[in-house]
C-alpha cells in the first residue's frame, strides 16, 4: 500500500454480509494486517487513483499549440 496511515482521528462504520468480512479478514491476514488498516489502505488507495483522475487536468495537442 502506498499511502501511510495517519494517527486516529474521525470513524467510519461499515456494515457488511458476514462473507464479505470473512473475506476482507482473509485478504488482510495474507497481508499481515489488522482488518481495519487493511480497508482503510485498501480504500485510500483507490480513493487516490479516483481523485487524481477527476482532478487532473489534461491539455490536448491543440491546447499546448497555443
Amino acid at each position: 500500500m502506498a499511502t501511510r496511515l495517519a494517527t486516529r482521528g474521525d470513524t467510519i462504520e461499515l456494515r457488511v454480509s458476514r462473507e464479505q468480512k470473512r473475506l476482507l479478514a482473509a485478504a488482510a491476514a495474507y497481508e499481515e494486517l489488522d482488518l481495519a488498516t487493511f480497508v482503510l489502505g485498501s480504500a485510500l488507495t483507490v480513493a487516490e487513483k479516483i481523485a487524481a483522475r477527476h482532478e487532473r487536468l489534461e491539455l490536448t495537442a491543440r491546447d499546448t499549440a497555443r
